[in-house]
């Protein structure tokens, strides 16, 4: 039943000109596991709105797992993407 409303949902969102489907950059399909790595010490990877911009609340410690897309980057940052939101990480840390 909740498949057929997401289903409606984006038919209705369509229709009413609203929907223009999901971009390469942000298409989860194109996403991949990766690992947190030579984090200094005491420290952590945190995602940020921009390359090298403002710190947004979502972080990751050294050995955690990290979702990225695996092809798109920007100034040596990642897109990376966590509990429904996109940011950007230093890639120096994700192997």
């Amino acid at each position: 039943m909740t498949e057929m409303k997401k289903v409606n949902d984006m038919a209705a969102e369509q229709a009413a000109g609203g929907f223009a489907g999901v971009d390469y950059v942000h298409d989860l399909n194109h996403f991949v596991y990766r690992t947190v790595i030579n984090l200094p010490a005491g420290t952590c990877l945190q995602m940020q709105v921009t390359p090298n911009g403002k710190f947004m609340s979502q972080m990751y410690n050294q050995g955690d797992a990290i979702f990225v897309h695996d092809t798109f980057w920007e100034n040596g940052y990642l897109l990376a993407f966590r509990n429904g939101v996109y940011g950007f990480v230093d890639a120096k840390y994700v192997g």
